[in-house]
């Protein structure tokens, strides 16, 4: 749903970014939740992606959108 594989400013993540994520999911997963469908946050390396890096990171916007259908992906060969 959130792709921006490979896409980085150069800059620190800034709240606005943040905040436009978390709304985005927050509408994903209520018409996700109507299909019965999960979905999952996956952190990705810093060299493909500045938002989300750390399993940490993942599991703070999964608890920011606050939907009982979105989870952690940990993938180790995007995260490395």
């Amino acid at each position: 749903i959130f792709g921006g594989i490979g896409e980085r400013t150069g800059l620190p993540p800034t709240e606005k970014e943040y905040d436009n994520i978390a709304h985005v999911l927050t509408v994903a997963a209520k018409h996700a939740k109507k299909r019965g469908i999960k979905l999952g946050i996956e952190a990705v390396n810093r060299y493909e992606n500045h938002l989300i890096n750390t399993g940490a990171q993942a599991v703070w916007m999964v608890e920011k959108v606050g939907a009982d259908n979105i989870f952690v992906h940990l993938d180790t060969y995007h995260m490395n």
